[in-house]
């Protein structure tokens, strides 16, 4: 008895069109160059699979129509994947000379803000009937969770003091970093963890070279949002308990 011979087709496929189309990933809808996208059609009755990767580019030299092969004739379930080109970030500090001018500060916000974030999209449609007599165009759309935090930190002017700040998110404490005279600190978090509804909060611990605490200033939770970079800026007091937000001037 020989085996039965796999029915498939073949199925056009299409998610955002600065995804396929356009080939615009820098569309500030997408967040994040998209490097490629991978969809599955897996069969309902018999779980046959086909797949195939999407390599996305702005080469405008690249096709504009994208086709899964091989896919089995009858229901089918259909998912897509994709990645931003961008290397995902795990809550870091960088350090950069004090700048007294708040301009100054949101142009240096400004131009991480500038760098393409990392996200993951994904997408899917369900019980989709495919025959080789009525061949379809299928819209899979795909959305992310993932956000990026950006912070900006403001030492103080006195040489005798350093302050530790510490993040915390969703309550767990991470590393800190400790800000001396002459050096502001910024922190960018946008990994597979920095997604909606997470928290972010920061302690700040401003102790003299005695180690006597001076301030204690709790900047209070931010919580991430899909598709947007949430930043800030902050004086951190040498004295007393109040941090300041800096303005966007």
């Amino acid at each position: 008895m020989q085996d039965e011979v796999l029915n498939t087709t073949s199925v056009s496929i299409t998610t955002h069109n600065a995804f396929l189309s356009g080939k615009n990933v820098n569309d500030p809808s997408i967040f994040g160059n998209i490097r490629d996208i991978t969809v599955t059609a897996r069969h309902i009755a018999s779980g046959y699979e086909a797949n195939t990767l999407f390599t996305i580019s702005n080469n405008s030299n690249d096709p504009t129509n994208y086709v899964i092969d091989n896919v089995q004739v009858g229901m089918n379930d259909f998912t897509a994947t994709a990645t931003t080109a961008t290397i995902a970030i795990a809550p870091s500090f960088s350090s950069t000379p004090r700048n007294n001018s708040n301009s100054g500060i949101w142009n240096t916000i400004s131009t991480q803000v500038a760098a393409p974030p990392y996200a993951t999209y994904s997408g899917s449609v369900s019980s989709i009937a495919i025959d080789h007599i009525n061949p379809i165009t299928l819209n899979i759309p795909m959305n992310t969770s993932n956000g990026r935090f950006i912070a900006y930190f403001r030492g103080g002017t006195k040489t005798n003091f350093s302050t530790t700040v510490t993040p915390y998110i969703n309550e767990v404490a991470q590393p800190p970093i400790t800000m001396i005279y002459g050096n502001d600190f910024y922190l960018i978090w946008n990994d597979s963890d920095c997604v909606e509804g997470k928290t972010i909060r920061f302690e700040c611990i401003t102790t003299n070279k005695g180690n006597s605490t001076k301030s204690t200033a709790n900047i209070p939770n931010v919580t991430i949002k899909s598709h947007t970079t949430s930043k800030y800026a902050y004086d951190i007091p040498e004295t007393g308990n109040t941090y300041t937000a800096i303005p966007h001037n």
